[in-house]
C-alpha cells in the first residue's frame, strides 16, 4: 500500500459506464461513525471507523474546515496531509481506515444570508450526504454504516434508519445503521418533536418544532402513508425502512434518502401535503432510489413530475390535467429558442429555462410515451425499471429497454427524437367534405433539414350532438386519411387537450409571466416614491430570476411593445405612470387585492406588478415566480387570489367544413 496527500477526488473518478451495459457495483464502503454536536458552541466532533474492501485505489476526504487530529491506517499512524484529502493505493486488498476530526460550522444566520450550505445552531443543524461531514468518497460510492450521534437532551436528530434513542446526564445518544449500501448519509438537528405511525412496514416520522407539531403532524403522517402505499402499489415496494418530514428553519424544499426537508412556514401552506409532498415522497424510487447517471441526462425529474405532481391531477380532475398540460405548451413557447437544450443536457433545475424542459418537456414526453404503449405496459415498464435498477445507477436507455420489455415495441425512434434532439413540431392542418366523407391532410412543420417527429395525434370530429374521437399516426411530413362524416357541416380539432408536445401558433399563445421571465434582457422600470420601496421593488424583480436593465420612464415608452418591460412599483405612482403612457389595468385586476400582477394582453412581453404599499408587493414577489404561467393573480388576505390566462383567439388547429 502506498500513500499520496493531497490529492482531489475528482481526479479518481473513471469516464462513462456505455449505456448498453448494467451497471457494475463497486463493493461498500462501512462507515462506524461517532458524531458529538454542540449547537450552542456550533461544533462537530468525530471519530470515523472505515473498512475499504475490493478497491484498487480509495479516495477520500473531510471538508476543509476540519481538523483532523488522528488518522490511521490498519492501525498505523498516517500524514495528515494539508487539504483534508488522501488517496490509498490498495490494489485490491483491504484497509481499516480510523479519523478523529472536529470544527466549528456556520450558522443558521450564514446559512439564511446564503453564505453557506452546512449549518449548527440550536434552531437546527443540516448535513447532507456530500458536504464532508464524514468521511466522504466519491459520488458513486455506496456505504453501510452505524451512527451514533450525540447532542443535548433538547436537540433531536434524524437520519435514514434509526435504530434507538437513549437519554443519560443530559445528552441524548440516537443511533442509526444501514445495512443496504446507499449513497450517503444524510443528517438533520433540531429543537423537534418526533410524533410516529407505522403502516406496512415503514415507520413514518415528523421532526416538527413545538409551534408547528400540534397543528400538522398528523396531516403529514397520515398523507405521507397514503402516498407511500399508493406508489409501493405502482411501482414496487418502497426501498427504505423508515420514512421523515423533517421542518427545516430556511424556506426549502429537498428530497433525500428516506426523507424531506421542508422550510417550517412552508409546511403550514395547505396544498404542500398534496403538492410537494407526494413529489418528494416519489423521489425516494425516482433519484434515491434509482439513481440519476448525471453525465447522461436527468430523467427523474421529468418522470416525478409525470406521476406525482401531473399523475394526482389527472386521476382527480381530467380537465384540469389538460389545462396542466397546456400550460407546459405556453410555458415552452415563451422559451428563447437559444435556451432550448434536447432532454438529454438536462441535468439540473438552475432556473426557469432548465424547469421547462427538465421538467415540464420530460413529464410531457412520458405522457406521449403511455399514449403510444398503453397503460398497461407503461406501468409495467416502471416496474420493470425499478426491479432492475433498485439502488443501482440509471440512464435514458435504460429506461427505453424497460418500455420495449414491457411493450414489445421497437422505442428507439422515439427516443432518439424526444430525448436526444432539441425542439418540437409546429402541426398543420386541411380539411375537403364530401358525399359524406371528410379527408384530413395533417401535417408537421419542422425546422429545414430536420427529420419529422413519430407522432400519434389526436383528433375531435363535432357535428351536431356527436363527439368522435380519433387518434393518427403522422411519422413523416403530412399525412392524409380519411373519415365517415354524413353532416354537411361540422368542426375538426387537432389535438384540442394538448396531448402532445409541440409548438404553439402565435394565435395559440396567450401572454404570461413566463414570456417575461424567460427573455434574455427584460428593461426594469422602477415605479416607487421613496428609496426604501425602490429597494423592494428591485428586490422584486430580481426574485422572478432574469437579466434585468433598468431603464428610466422614458426609454420604456420608446422601445417597441414586443421589447420585454417589468414595471414593478406601489400602486399610486403606477397609476401616474399609467395615465401618462396611456396604458390601462385590465378589468380583472382593477382594484382587487393589495397586490397584483399582470401582462399587458395589447403588449405580449409588458409585465406590471404592483402592490397598494411595499409591504404588499414584497408579498406578492415572493411568490410570483410559482405562477410563471399565468396572465394576471391578484395577492390579497395573504394568499393568492384571483388568477388566469388571457383568452387567445380561435387555433388554425380548429378547422370547419360546410
Amino acid at each position: 500500500m502506498r500513500w499520496s496527500t493531497p490529492l482531489l477526488l475528482g481526479l479518481l473518478l473513471g469516464g462513462p459506464v456505455a449505456e448498453t451495459h448494467a451497471e457494475a457495483l463497486a463493493p461498500a464502503v462501512h462507515q462506524q461513525l461517532h458524531i458529538v454536536l454542540d449547537p450552542d458552541e456550533r461544533r462537530l466532533r468525530g471519530e470515523a471507523r472505515v473498512r475499504v474492501e475490493g478497491l484498487e485505489t480509495a479516495a477520500f476526504g473531510l471538508a476543509p474546515g476540519y481538523r483532523v487530529t488522528s488518522l490511521r491506517v490498519n492501525g498505523e499512524p498516517a500524514p495528515l496531509g494539508e487539504d483534508n484529502h488522501w488517496r490509498l493505493l490498495l490494489n485490491g486488498h483491504g484497509a481499516d481506515i480510523e479519523l478523529a476530526y472536529e470544527g466549528r460550522l456556520p450558522s443558521l444566520a450564514a446559512a439564511q444570508a446564503g453564505e453557506a450550505r452546512v449549518f449548527l445552531d440550536a434552531d437546527g443543524g443540516f448535513f447532507p450526504r456530500d458536504a464532508g461531514w464524514y468521511p466522504y468518497f466519491d459520488e458513486d460510492t455506496r456505504y453501510t454504516y452505524s451512527l451514533t450521534v450525540d447532542t443535548p437532551s433538547a436537540q433531536r436528530v434524524a437520519a435514514l434508519g434509526l435504530v434507538e434513542e437513549s437519554e443519560r446526564e443530559g445528552r441524548r445518544q440516537t443511533r442509526f445503521a444501514s445495512s443496504e449500501p446507499v449513497l450517503g448519509i444524510d443528517l438533520f438537528s433540531g429543537p423537534y418533536r418526533v410524533q410516529t405511525l407505522r403502516r406496512d412496514g415503514v415507520t413514518i416520522r415528523t421532526y416538527f418544532t413545538e409551534a408547528l407539531a400540534p397543528e400538522l403532524a398528523d396531516t403529514y403522517l397520515r398523507a405521507s402513508a397514503r402516498y407511500l402505499a399508493h406508489y409501493s402499489g405502482l411501482i414496487g415496494r418502497y426501498p427504505y425502512p423508515d420514512f421523515s418530514v423533517i421542518a427545516s428553519p430556511l424556506p426549502v424544499g429537498y428530497g433525500f434518502a428516506g426523507a424531506t426537508y421542508i422550510g417550517e412556514q412552508v409546511l403550514r401552506l395547505p396544498f404542500i401535503p398534496h403538492t410537494s409532498l407526494p413529489h418528494e415522497i416519489l423521489h425516494n424510487w425516482w433519484g434515491n432510489g434509482v439513481y440519476v447517471h448525471y453525465e447522461r441526462g436527468n430523467w427523474s425529474e421529468g418522470l416525478t413530475t409525470f406521476l406525482a405532481d401531473y399523475g394526482l391531477v389527472e386521476a382527480r380532475d381530467p380537465a384540469a390535467a389538460a389545462a396542466q398540460r397546456a400550460a407546459w405548451l405556453r410555458d415552452y413557447a415563451a422559451l428563447p429558442e437559444a435556451r432550448d437544450v434536447p432532454l438529454r443536457a438536462f441535468v439540473a433545475r438552475e432556473d426557469q429555462a432548465s424547469q421547462v424542459i427538465g421538467y415540464h418537456k420530460a413529464a410531457m414526453v412520458f405522457y406521449m410515451l403511455r399514449a403510444r404503449i398503453g397503460e398497461s405496459a407503461f406501468h409495467e415498464g416502471l416496474r420493470h425499471f425499478w426491479q432492475e435498477h433498485r439502488l443501482r445507477h440509471a440512464a435514458w436507455g435504460d429506461l427505453r429497454r424497460a418500455f420495449e420489455r414491457a411493450s414489445g415495441q421497437d422505442l428507439g425512434a422515439f427516443f432518439a427524437h424526444w430525448v436526444d434532439r432539441a425542439g418540437a413540431p409546429r402541426l398543420t392542418v386541411e380539411v375537403a367534405h364530401r358525399d359524406g366523407r371528410l379527408s384530413v391532410t395533417l401535417g408537421q412543420a419542422v425546422a429545414e433539414g430536420e427529420a419529422p417527429y413519430p407522432l400519434l395525434v389526436p383528433l375531435e370530429l363535432r357535428w351536431g350532438d356527436e363527439r368522435q374521437r380519433r387518434a393518427v399516426a403522422l411519422e413523416g411530413r403530412s399525412r392524409t386519411v380519411s373519415f365517415e362524416a354524413p353532416a354537411a357541416q361540422g368542426t375538426l380539432a387537432v389535438d384540442p387537450d394538448a396531448e402532445l408536445f409541440r409548438r404553439l401558433w402565435p394565435e395559440e399563445i396567450p401572454p404570461i409571466v413566463r414570456a417575461v421571465t424567460l427573455a434574455p434582457e427584460t428593461r426594469l422600470l422602477v415605479a416607487a416614491a421613496d428609496e426604501a420601496a425602490r429597494e423592494v421593488a428591485r428586490t422584486v424583480a430580481a426574485q422572478l430570476g432574469m437579466r434585468l436593465l433598468p431603464v428610466a420612464a422614458g426609454e420604456a415608452a420608446e422601445a417597441p411593445a414586443e421589447a420585454p418591460l417589468l414595471v414593478v412599483g406601489t400602486r399610486a405612482e403606477l397609476d401616474a405612470l399609467l395615465a401618462d403612457r396611456g396604458w390601462t389595468r385590465p378589468e380583472a385586476v382593477a382594484g382587487a387585492g393589495a397586490a397584483r400582477a399582470w401582462m399587458d394582453p395589447e403588449a405580449p412581453a409588458r409585465l406590471f406588478v404592483e402592490g397598494d404599499d411595499a409591504q404588499a408587493l414584497a408579498a406578492l414577489g415572493r411568490v410570483l415566480r410559482h405562477y410563471a404561467n399565468e396572465s394576471y393573480l391578484v395577492w390579497e388576505e395573504g394568499r393568492v387570489g384571483e388568477r388566469g390566462v388571457w383568452p387567445v383567439e380561435d387555433s388554425r388547429l380548429v378547422v370547419r367544413w360546410r
